[in-house]
């Protein structure tokens, strides 16, 4: 299970950044009204789609953008989380043992 879930997040990691790369608004944040964020970023993913599909190249990385999300990540670094996430829930226990059971055992 373990093994499986390190390779998806990686795939994942290394998708979320291609997309990052090619709408730079999402690495460094939207600013605006916070209703309008899951829009932004379905459109971002269409469209991201769609160059995918009119085989666009993957945009390069760019060290401005990359410095500046560098820069407002050391400064959201004393920012803390609001909730408390408890690794003792048997709940979750649970449920991640059924999703083992189901997809990742032989």
């Amino acid at each position: 299970y373990n093994k499986s879930h390190v390779l998806t997040r990686n795939t994942i990691e290394r998708k979320y950044g291609i997309l990052k790369r090619r709408f730079p608004c999402l690495s460094i944040g939207l600013n605006c009204n916070i209703e309008r964020v899951p829009p932004i970023i379905i459109a971002c993913c269409v469209l991201h789609n769609l160059c995918i599909r009119l085989d666009d190249l993957e945009p390069p990385a760019d060290p401005q953008i990359e410095a500046l999300v560098q820069q407002l990540e050391l400064e959201n670094d004393d920012v803390t989380p609001s909730f408390e996430i408890s690794s003792r829930c048997p709940a979750g226990f649970a449920k991640r043992n059924v999703i083992v059971t189901n997809f990742f055992s032989g």
